[in-house]
């Protein structure tokens, strides 16, 4: 075969390949994409990502304390005879709580006592003379007799009082070492009573919360003992830190505490801003697995998960959004719990 016939023959080879090559080509962009069918599949609904009032708090530990209380003192030397109260004790004013004897009360007592009945019985008898014999006894000499019997009683119940320790509010009593028995010096503190109808927390918080700190604000108490929260409100907070630990000292007003122990330690939370705005979304929607928290979306018909990082969680159960998603994005609000990443779904329309 000659040379030229040979080279037509390539030529004619290499065409062919090219014209192969090139349908090809066209063969693969024409072929029509696969089509996802939703039929069977099963129906979701979705809804955007919104920004919802979640209040913004901070939270610490504290205990109950009186805004009034008194120290039980005795009044004068003297053995305990008897102790009427118990640790926790609610007592009402006027009721005898200790009775403190010694020789010496007991003498004065009895003297003041003789003295009491006979200026008593002194005014019985002028009374009834004058009503026997009108004008028979001087108006001012019945009243002197008088006088000297209401000062007599008088002196009687001080050193009655002094003896015996009485509630001078309504309120609880506190714990004490004493016992019957026990001897106490004039001026030494027997017990202490609250008030038992006023009651605040006192706590302290983190320096980094100083400037978010301000009397009114809201807070919530739930002591470790009984679980049940109590609210309050600010009353006071320290306008300096204290030098030891950097911490703000806050004392909380609380309502309806009657039955709250003082002393009783717990949680509090304080709402720092009411009105803090938040993204947030209900946290029965929010999954979670090794990688961290999700929550399922729809694109192109097909589940995925957007991860994202969580914040605080409301009372109402909605979960704040440090970072991660953002408004608008929409997010299933069905059947979460039959669902799976990549299984094929079908949006419900409005």
């Amino acid at each position: 075969m000659s040379l030229f016939k040979k080279k037509g023959l390539w030529f004619a080879i290499v065409f062919i390949i090219l014209v192969l090559g090139v349908m090809s080509l066209l063969a693969i962009k024409t072929k029509p994409k696969a089509h996802i069918s939703t039929i069977n599949s099963p129906i979701v609904s979705v809804k955007k990502l919104a920004y919802k009032v979640i209040p913004q708090t901070v939270t610490g530990y504290g205990e109950v304390v009186s805004t009034k209380s008194i120290k039980l003192m005795a009044q004068t030397d003297g053995k305990i005879s008897n102790i009427s109260f118990k640790y926790g004790q609610k007592v009402k004013k006027g009721q005898l709580l200790l009775r403190i004897t010694s020789n010496d009360i007991n003498n004065q007592v009895a003297k003041l006592k003789a003295q009491m009945i006979n200026a008593k019985s002194l005014y019985e008898r002028q009374l009834q003379q004058e009503k026997n014999l009108p004008n028979s006894i001087a108006k001012q000499t019945l009243l002197q007799t008088k006088t000297q019997y209401q000062q007599a009683t008088a002196s009687y119940k001080e050193a009655l009082d002094i003896s015996n320790i009485r509630a001078p509010i309504n309120g609880t009593i506190s714990d004490s070492s004493l016992n019957i028995g026990d001897f106490v010096t004039t001026g030494q503190v027997i017990a202490k009573i609250a008030n038992s109808n006023a009651k605040q927390v006192k706590y302290q918080l983190g320096s980094k919360y100083f400037t978010d700190l301000k009397p009114g604000q809201s807070i919530s108490f739930t002591p470790n003992a009984t679980k049940t929260t109590y609210q309050g409100t600010v009353a006071y907070v320290s306008p300096q830190l204290s030098s030891t630990d950097y911490l703000v000292t806050i004392r909380a007003n609380l309502k309806n505490s009657v039955q709250l122990p003082e002393n009783s330690f717990g949680k509090v939370t304080q709402v720092t801003n009411p009105n803090h705005k938040v993204l947030a979304l209900p946290q029965r929607l929010v999954q979670a697995d090794t990688k961290g928290f999700f929550v399922y979306s729809v694109a192109h018909n097909k589940i995925i998960s957007l991860y994202f990082q969580p914040g605080s969680i409301s009372h109402d159960g909605f979960i704040a959004i440090k970072k991660g998603l953002k408004a608008g994005t929409e997010i299933i609000t069905s059947n979460i719990a039959a669902l799976s990443p990549g299984q094929t779904v079908k949006v419900k329309t409005k």
